[in-house]
């Protein structure tokens, strides 16, 4: 799972991925947010406050056998050029590979030459940005990739395009792929599911069934030709609600395959906390058990709207519930204003509308049971949780807007931060904020494996002897990473006289003299596929640039990317840095630490960790008492989210954050040593240190952006002149919107839904919305709901007086439809549009 730090705002994107929280929550099962996500189970919101470093080391001491663990104050890695300088807003925000690998110990330097190794990415629905990858490499001093896209055996694709999860996950992994090993990239239909991507990425790891997988009955899967000498390891992102064993019994079928032949599956724990979260994304998915009851009638005035249930619904006022059943323009998360036994009300922009009589309509609030996380639940596989850098006390009030200084002392806490997660928005505070934090939790499906019976039990002895996740944690919060922007999707392009224009589907945020790269262009627009080319105009959703060639008329794409770009390495301020959060960033880089181990022993003729049950299986030595100084123990934060119970970090092992933070060196150095023979024979006690390629040691410097507000140009075709939004709704990006008449709102917008003015719109015509907000001028996102769904409008820029116009809109349906802006710091205000 993945989280972007919006660019201005500190530009997110998770997304999850493209660049907004909601394309996360389009992308794959996680539903994938596909993002996905979510969780599960007990304790309280209390969070524990370390006791003072002095009394915590004596108080350890104390205990007798108490295992040593890796120091939990570190120094914060410097920046190792000022090239390769991640700054966002004027601060220093997101780490650079060379930083984020020296957290984990990486890389490793083998003596001699490690066995061949296969790393194998698996996504929905998405394909990597290769060219955003090996921009961000090239930039930071750090060699290119050559990624291997693997090609499903039943024929069935995923989606071309690429995003932003997939370009993390082989981002993470490529900037310390250790000699002798390669990258493979499944990109699996989210319509086969989880038994589709474990089969592609059986395939992909040189897996040989015994038949045709796709076809019934399920066939046993043994290593082929293909299968790499120094074994496979494959870096899963996703995650969804636990589901019902019978669900996934087939898939599990080919998860036990893979962990037999030995392939280490490392999983996302999730962004969602401890559960209970429902997307707005994607309604009604509800990642908790929540209360559910039907609607009999409905009525609508002044924009209130009274419900009427079925039988007594026990719902209280400030609650947030979900509304389906409605209709796609009724259906939403709100806030309950007031109730009675079986009536209540809630704010609806809408024209007023008598009692009417609804079915198969409900409501539903209390998102509630912990439900732990698929796969992360399954003992076969290693679930990755997610820490931070800063005290929750910062992360819960600054979010993201604290500026990285090198060389401070940092230490790593329970991930959880207030940004507003578009999975959890049945939370009180969304959409101003929300919530996302690492997931964890107690399956209710999969039975205590062995490998936790000692440490799992020690802190949760009365709890039923079922699997807890996640194994261990790794980087997912502040300071993040930051990778190159892997680009917006394309939707229509077209070339005359020399001149190339790429459409997008939303504000792609591009301006006139940047670089820009293009890929996954279908025929005949192949074409129109640059690299570094010099940006001529823009529009909010076009790019043109030069290009010589012959005419193409324009039309719509089925595929495409286009990104910001720079000819490496090109000023830190001229780079396009995208910080993100999320364990989608933990999973791969701790599936590459395990390769690097991996090259370790092999080139020294010693046995890789594997997944097979034997003593060098991945749990057997994260769960090892010998292995415990390799792990920095986690003690301080919580993942509860959302005030339903949740898990604190603990010593030793928690449902937070695992057995620790890994230093794969450490590891390194502990597997050798016991592993090498000695001349009296058996282990030697000693052996020579793995460290990590050193860092460069570089002041960094924090460059300070200045916003730059474009300024319109003329697009050079204004194909599509048209978006349809649905429901009666499109917007206009032709040539001509500078011309269009304005309607301007009388009141200023206002900080909730409930009373927003009205701008009134006639039907059928043409029109630039205009509405004030406070504050001085500054970038914002707009976005109209349709269908229960924000919708984007792309980004504008507000004038010194407070006006912002939104792009031209034209409805050919009466009704009321809700304007939301958000500004960077998160702050919403809305306005009604009232069709006349």
């Amino acid at each position: 799972m993945i989280r972007f730090v919006p660019r201005a705002r500190l530009e997110y994107a998770h997304d999850r991925i493209e660049r907004t929280p909601a394309f996360l929550c389009r992308q794959g099962p996680k539903a994938l947010t596909p993002r996905l996500a979510v969780l599960r189970t007990i304790t309280s919101c209390r969070i524990i406050r370390p006791l003072s470093l002095l009394t915590s080391v004596l108080l350890l001491c104390a205990l007798p056998g108490f295992p040593a663990h890796a120091d939990t104050i570190f120094s914060a890695p410097p920046y190792p050029s000022a090239d390769c300088t991640p700054v966002a807003a004027g601060l220093s925000v997101g780490l650079a590979p060379q930083q984020w690998n020296a957290a984990a110990g990486l890389p490793l330097t083998p003596s001699g030459t490690p066995a061949a190794q296969r790393i194998v990415i698996a996504e929905f629905d998405q394909s990597a940005n290769q060219a955003a990858v090996n921009l961000l490499l090239a930039q930071c001093g750090l060699p290119t990739i050559t990624l291997t896209n693997h090609t499903n055996s039943n024929g069935v694709a995923g989606a071309p395009n690429s995003g932003l999860e997939s370009t993390l996950d082989v981002t993470v992994a490529a900037a310390a792929l250790p000699a002798n090993a390669t990258i493979t990239l499944v990109d699996s239909p989210a319509a086969w599911a989880w038994y589709g991507l474990y089969v592609n990425v059986a395939e992909a790891c040189g897996l040989t069934f015994a038949g045709d997988p796709w076809v019934l009955p399920l066939k046993t899967a043994s290593p082929g030709p293909s299968f790499p000498a120094g074994g496979c390891i494959a870096s899963i992102s996703y995650g969804e609600p636990e589901p019902t064993p019978a669900s996934v019994i087939t898939a599990d079928w080919v998860l036990d395959q893979l962990a037999d032949n030995g392939v280490v599956v490392v999983v996302s724990a999730g962004d969602e906390g401890s559960g209970g979260c429902m997307s707005a994304a994607r309604p009604p998915m509800n990642f908790g058990q929540a209360s559910t009851v039907a609607l009999s009638t409905i009525a609508i005035t002044s924009n209130v709207a009274t419900l009427t249930t079925t039988s007594p619904h026990g719902f209280t006022a400030t609650q947030n519930v979900y509304l389906g059943g409605l209709g796609p323009d009724l259906d939403g998360i709100y806030r309950i204003q007031a109730v009675t036994a079986t009536t209540f009300t809630v704010a609806m922009v809408h024209t007023n509308l008598a009692s009417t009589s609804i079915t198969g309509a409900m409501a539903a609030v209390n998102f509630g049971t912990l439900i732990p996380q698929y796969p992360a639940s399954n003992p076969v596989v290693l679930a990755v949780g997610g820490t931070q850098w800063d005290p929750l006390t910062q992360s819960l009030v600054n979010g993201f807007l604290i500026n990285y200084v090198p060389g401070s002392s940092v230490n790593n806490y329970v991930w959880w931060d207030s940004h507003a997660n578009s999975n959890c928005a049945n939370l009180p505070s969304y959409p101003s904020s929300g919530g996302e934090a690492t997931g964890g939790g107690q399956s209710a499906t999969y039975v205590k494996p062995n490998y936790q019976e000692t440490n799992a039990t020690a802190n949760y002895p009365t709890l039923p002897a079922r699997r807890m996740m996640p194994d261990i944690a790794g980087l997912a919060g502040w300071p993040g990473y930051a990778i190159a922007n892997p680009g917006i999707t394309v939707i229509g392009a077209g070339l005359s006289s020399n001149i190339a224009t790429i459409y997008t589907p939303a504000a792609h945020g591009i301006t006139t003299g940047e670089l820009v790269t293009t890929s996954l262009l279908p025929a005949p627009f192949t074409a129109l596929t640059v690299t570094d080319a010099l940006v001529l105009s823009t529009t909010t959703t076009s790019v043109s640039f030069a290009l010589t060639s012959a005419d193409i008329s324009p039309a719509y794409v089925a595929s495409g990317n286009i990104g910001q770009s720079c000819n490496a390495p090109c000023s830190n301020t001229a780079f396009p840095w995208n910080p993100v959060v999320g364990t989608s960033a933990a999973t791969p880089l701790t599936a590459i630490g395990i390769a690097n181990v991996n090259a370790v022993l092999s080139a020294r003729g010693l046995p890789r960790i594997t997944n097979d049950g034997g003593s060098m299986d991945i749990h057997s030595i994260v769960y090892s008492s010998a292995n415990s100084s390799a792990f920095r123990d986690v003690t301080t934060g919580s993942n509860d989210i959302h005030n339903l119970g949740g898990y604190t970090a603990l010593t030793g092992f928690d449902m937070a954050t695992g057995m620790g933070v890994p230093n794969f060196s450490t590891l390194a150095d502990l597997l050798v040593a016991r592993l090498s023979p000695s001349p009296g024979g058996g282990g030697s006690t000693s052996a020579p240190q793995q460290t990590p390629t050193p860092t460069p040691t570089v002041t960094a410097t924090s460059v300070v952006v200045t916003p730059v507000v474009p300024i319109p140009v003329a697009p050079v075709m204004s194909l599509p002149t048209v978006v349809n939004l649905g429901d009666g709704v499109r917007t206009a990006n032709g040539s001509k919107s500078s011309l269009t008449s304005r309607v301007t709102t009388p009141e200023p917008a206002t900080r909730s839904r409930a009373g927003a003015p009205a701008l009134d719109m006639p039907l059928d015509k043409r029109r630039v919305p205009v509405l004030r907000v406070p504050g001085p001028a500054r970038e914002f996102v707009t976005q109209m709901r349709i269908r229960g769904e924000w919708e984007s409008l792309g980004k504008v820029t507000s004038t010194k007086a407070g006006k912002i116009s939104l792009p031209a809109l034209c409805v050919s349906k009466s009704g009321a439809y809700a304007i939301r802006v958000l500004d960077t710091q998160g702050r919403a205000y809305f306005i009604s549009l009232r069709t006349t």
